[in-house]
């Protein structure tokens, strides 16, 4: 009789360490999922706010940013940074990944 609640103790206990195991698993995803997408948005941000200055002259970016902007507010951030890039290689090739840069940096 102890010999058997000493097994099914030690299989519990395996299987709260399994448990314990996966959750942690779980929640490091978490926070590198969580994480990439607090880059990409201050990203998106970054390349919107930089081609405001292009918006005037550029009607091509304008439209490009607006769209960028409207992803942007949908928490689309990956589809925003895409077109925002877009727009701003055109105008002034290689400033893209200045701001990546920078956006890293921080």
């Amino acid at each position: 009789m102890l010999t058997n609640n000493l097994v099914n103790v030690q299989y519990t206990l395996n299987s709260l360490k399994d448990k314990v195991s996966k959750i942690v698993i779980q929640m490091n995803t978490f926070e590198d999922e969580a994480n990439d997408v607090l880059v990409n948005a201050v990203y998106a941000e970054k390349l919107i706010q930089y081609g405001n200055r292009y918006r005037k002259d550029y009607s091509n970016v304008d439209k490009s940013l607006n769209e960028a902007e409207r992803l942007f507010k949908n928490n689309r951030y990956k589809r925003a940074i895409e077109i925002a890039e877009q727009a701003l290689e055109s105008v002034e090739p290689g400033v893209t990944k200045h701001i990546e840069e920078e956006v890293i940096k921080q």
